[in-house]
């Protein structure tokens, strides 16, 4: 069993390899500003001005830190995940995952295995984070010697409500496990019917014994508005036709653990989780 002292190193390890990968984005005299206006956009729901190309960096900085030690923790502590992640040339349709934060999240985890994870992410994403993810596959490769040997990593430009996008469903097709990770929110924040009927085209293009794993937040803003009523999301996913719920949890929190640094700010995290099984 790992001690708390090994979990906090490596945690900081995580944390060290991101911002050391973007030393000139941190050390810019905007990043403040720009991080201030993103938490801004954020309140008021506009995604879209969220993920413009002049504020990828900076929110890459700012949140993926979090994300990725949530996923580091989640995909070590979980054994049934786990032993999906270890199966050979495993093939993974990242939904929404541009930003990187389950990309260094698996690394790290990959890391304390006795065999690397050997693995394909196929990353659909509304921005096209091709440029401002680059440093950090530079260093995940220079530094940690994750290179494309262990994740090929495939990054594209996608609408993922836009029903008729090829690309996209012969990823979630060929994929062995699909992820929507702090998603799901945002696609029924845009539209709720658009996102229900998403959801429903996942579960028939994805293959029988295909897995989809969904992390997002837990608190009020995973609540939505169906008629009078306001239900929490994973409500609605449980009802999602076609998939056997596996395994769950309403309520987790991410805590870091103390003497943690980073430049920006380090919130802890509460979040729900559910991994499906299409039968």
């Amino acid at each position: 069993m790992r001690s708390s002292d090994q979990d906090s190193s490596r945690e900081q390890e995580v944390v060290h390899l991101l911002t050391s990968s973007y030393t000139d984005v941190i050390e810019s005299p905007d990043f403040g500003s720009k991080h201030k206006r993103i938490k801004e956009l954020f309140i008021k729901r506009d995604f879209v001005t969220v993920f413009q190309p002049e504020n990828l960096s900076v929110y890459l900085v700012a949140y993926v830190p979090t994300r990725a030690l949530i996923y580091r923790q989640f995909f070590s502590s979980e054994e049934y995940i786990l032993k999906i992640l270890q199966r050979p040339n495993l093939n993974v349709c990242c939904l929404g995952g541009g930003p990187g934060s389950e990309l260094l999240g698996l690394a790290s985890v990959s890391r304390e295995q006795e065999k690397p994870f050997k693995m394909t992410m196929n990353v659909h994403d509304m921005a096209d984070w091709s440029e401002a993810i680059n440093p950090l596959l530079k260093k995940l490769e220079s530094e940690w010697n994750i290179g494309p040997e262990v994740i090929t990593y495939n990054n594209y430009v996608t609408d993922m409500l836009d029903s008729t996008n090829e690309k996209l469903y012969q990823d979630i097709k060929d994929a062995d496990l699909v992820t929507l990770m702090f998603t799901v929110n945002e696609l029924f924040k845009e539209n709720k019917a658009k996102a229900l009927s998403f959801l429903s085209s996942v579960r028939e293009g994805m293959k029988k014994g295909a897995f989809l794993l969904i992390i997002d937040c837990a608190g009020e803003f995973s609540q939505i508005q169906v008629g009078p009523q306001k239900y929490m999301i994973y409500s609605l996913l449980d009802y999602v036709k076609g998939f056997k719920k596996i395994l769950f949890e309403n309520s987790r929190w991410y805590r870091f653990p103390p003497g943690i640094t980073c430049p920006v700010k380090l919130d802890n995290q509460r979040y729900f989780w559910r991994l499906y099984r299409k039968d």
